[in-house]
């Protein structure tokens, strides 16, 4: 933190479970603790520190602690805190954010929550809520599936845009980095393979998605990513040497999980083998057409 401290989120089940921030100094004695939640369940999966030495977490509530809100049923949503960075964790200010099924994973990481370069806040999560913008149903089903659900947030909170991302089976677990270039990176297991997923080799994938800063799409357009093209790479995960093979013969950038290149290979090329520079890690092929 901004004082050489360390701020943790995570629940306590000590008397009802809710969220629960502790600060502690460098030698790992508490400064202050501080549970935030209503009779039912309360989870604060992830925290960030903010540009005014502030902290936001992220957790997931039962709707049914919150009386003036007014939903169909029932069910758990993401909640957003901004709380006091300087004092003992008093509310700044507090949000709620969901549709009509369940946001999260009660027992488990909700989600994860960033400040952008702007002062506002993006964060991930699933949701199993049909009607949010971009949701892609299971097969058979109107309004059942989960998706990974990306939500962006001004500096107070109040939301500026928000859109599904996955196929017609389940996406979860999630976590997000801000790019070099103002835009988001997230990383999520998916089983599918239709929908925003392709590629997929069987079970449970790990996906990867970068988003424009002020936008719900994807990067890369048409002109630049062939129409109908694939691209695998093998063995995956690799050691010292992976062969990248794809459908038409194109250039293909080496890129870190903030957008960093790496590597660029010519059209010709199909073998990366990164020297002792190269940190282990997560790393993305990005082709274009030539």
């Amino acid at each position: 933190t901004y004082d050489n401290c360390y701020i943790i989120a995570g629940l306590t089940a000590s008397t009802r479970v809710d969220a629960w921030i502790i600060k502690l100094d460098p030698a790992g004695d508490i400064v202050w603790q501080r549970t935030y939640g209503g009779i039912y369940y309360d989870n604060a999966g992830s925290i960030c520190e903010t540009n005014d030495s502030c902290y936001v977490f992220l957790s997931v509530i039962k709707t049914c602690d919150y009386p003036d809100l007014v939903l169909p049923q029932e069910c758990d949503d993401f909640r957003v805190v901004k709380i006091d960075g300087k004092g003992n964790g008093t509310i700044i200010w507090d949000h709620i954010y969901g549709g009509s099924s369940q946001e999260g994973l009660c027992g488990s990481k909700c989600g994860e929550i960033i400040q952008t370069s702007d002062g506002g806040y993006f964060f991930v999560g699933t949701t199993f809520s049909w009607d949010l913008s971009g949701f892609h149903p299971s097969p058979g089903y109107t309004d059942w599936g989960q998706d990974l659900w990306a939500v962006r947030l001004n500096s107070e909170g109040e939301l500026l845009w928000d859109r599904c991302y996955g196929g017609t089976h389940f996406e979860t677990w999630s976590t997000c980095v801000n790019s070099h270039d103002d835009g988001y990176l997230f990383v999520t297991y998916s089983a599918s393979n239709d929908g925003d997923v392709f590629g997929n080799h069987g079970g449970w994938d790990m996906w990867v998605v970068k988003l424009y800063n002020e936008s719900a799409i994807f990067e890369g357009t048409e002109k630049n990513i062939p129409v109908n093209s694939y691209i695998t790479a093998y063995p995956n995960p690799f050691n010292s040497t992976i062969s990248i093979n794809c459908s038409q013969k194109t250039v293909k950038e080496i890129v870190d999980i903030e957008g960093n290149i790496i590597k660029t290979l010519r059209a010709e090329e199909d073998i990366w083998t990164p020297d002792e520079s190269v940190r282990s890690g997560v790393y993305l092929i990005r082709p274009f057409g030539v």
